[in-house]
This record gives structure tokens, C-alpha cells and sequence, in this order.
């Protein structure tokens, strides 16, 4: 599955926000702490298809060759304390339905006191399929293997468990997981080579708008977000 890296930085006041991600992408949508709140003086989309991207702010296209998204708000917006970032990259896979897309999480904690000369924002958790660590220009990169680095908020009750997978919500890239699954420390279902490699080409059918009778988990003639997610919850665990 093509990546998702985000990356925050902080200065003089201005909180900026990047998504960074392929030749595939047709927009990103952000919401920070929950969805339907305005950022940057940009209002939340209403209608859009499947209601997936409801409550959603749309980025502006920064660069088309690179497929930089990026949205600026006043730093001022957000209360201290651990804010967290939801990304949603709707995909070009035409006649898809509902619309594939590819979901990030990443968690940013403001300091209390006025910001110091880094900008006081720290970014901890790390969606799929990338790699972490600050770039050239000072900002953080939020992306990749779950496993390179213990999160900070490990093993803390306060910070609460929403699918109860024994997985804190600051530590958890899958907060949804179905009762009853075995997950890693990632918070996400562990499965089977054999499982994954199902849903590596049931993405790849999307991509390719293409349709195979052994991948279709419901039986409706299309190839689409809902069989990769039936399938997964289906399992086949190791």
C-alpha cells in the first residue's frame, strides 16, 4: 500500500502540517482530536461520498509533481496537551464503493508554557509503511514500523483502551480492532502470511480496477475497501 508520512512543525505562532504521498492520490482530508472541527479558517466537508470523509478538512495540493498536501493553522488552536492527527488520502481507483483510501494516525503533544525555540511540538506515533526521524529541515517525520520505537505512552491506563485490545489509544494504529482478535504492539490483528498477502492483492485489484471472483469477500461483482476490510476481520491468524 503506497505511504502516508505526515510532518508538524511550529513557528513563530504558525502550526504547519504536510502530507506526503504518491502519484495515486486525489486528495487529503485532515481532522485533528475529532472529526467536524474547522482548521486554519477551512471548514469541514459535508457529503461527500459514503460519508467517509464527513467532518474532514480538505489540505491544499502544494506541489503536484511530489503530491505535498499541507494546511496551516495558528498554533494558538490547539489547547496543550496530545492532540490527535487523522489523515484520509482518498485514492484514484475509479468506481470504487465505497472510495479507497489510505488512512494515517499520528499523535502531536503541545507544551503549556509559551513554545520554545523548537516549537514545543512533539510528534509520537507511527502509521504504516514508512520510516520515522527528523528531516533535513528540522520538522519530524511520522510514518512506518510500528516496532522501531517503544511508544511513550505504553502500559499507561489514563490514557484509555477504546476497543479494549489491551493497546493504549496513543499507542494503537487500529482503535477499532474487533473483539476477540489477537494483536501485536501495535494495537493491530495479527495475521497469517497467507492472510496478508490476500489483502496486498485485494488492494492491488483496487488499484488496478480490476476484478477477481476469488477476491470478492461479498460476492457484489466489485472490488473495493469492503472486502479488504471483510477479509481482514475474517483472519487467519498465526
Amino acid at each position: 500500500m503506497p505511504p502516508v508520512v505526515v510532518r508538524a512543525a511550529l513557528a513563530r505562532g504558525t502550526f504547519q502540517l504536510e502530507v506526503v504521498t504518491d502519484g495515486t492520490a486525489e486528495a487529503a482530508y485532515v481532522s485533528i482530536d475529532q472529526a467536524g472541527r474547522s482548521l486554519g479558517g477551512v471548514s469541514p466537508e459535508t457529503g461527500t461520498p459514503e460519508g467517509l470523509f464527513d467532518g474532514f478538512v480538505p489540505a491544499s495540493l502544494r506541489t503536484d509533481t511530489d503530491r505535498i498536501y499541507e494546511l496551516e493553522l495558528d498554533a494558538a488552536d490547539l489547547e496543550p496537551g496530545l492532540h490527535v492527527v487523522t489523515v484520509r488520502v482518498p485514492r484514484a481507483a475509479a468506481g470504487s464503493s465505497p472510495p479507497f483510501f489510505t488512512e494515517a494516525t499520528a499523535y502531536i503533544e503541545v507544551g503549556g508554557a509559551a513554545p520554545p525555540a523548537d516549537g514545543g511540538v512533539a510528534l509520537d506515533a507511527e502509521p504504516a509503511d514508512a520510516t520515522s526521524g527528523p528531516d533535513a529541515s528540522g520538522s519530524a517525520d511520522v510514518g512506518g514500523d510500528a516496532g522501531a520505537e517503544a511508544c511513550a505512552f505504553a502500559g499507561d491506563p489514563s490514557q484509555g483502551d477504546f476497543d479494549g485490545d489491551g493497546v493504549v489509544d496513543p499507542c494503537d494504529d487500529c482503535p477499532e480492532t474487533p473483539s476477540g482478535l489477537a494483536v501485536g504492539e501495535d494495537g493491530c490483528a495479527l495475521l497469517s502470511p497467507a492472510a496478508q498477502a490476500e489483502l496486498d492483492r485485494i488492494v492491488d485489484a483496487i488499484l488496478a480496477q480490476r476484478f477477481e471472483a476469488a477476491l470478492d469477500q461479498n460476492a457484489d461483482g466489485v472490488i473495493d475497501v469492503s472486502d479488504f476490510v471483510l477479509r481482514a476481520n475474517r483472519g487467519d491468524r498465526p
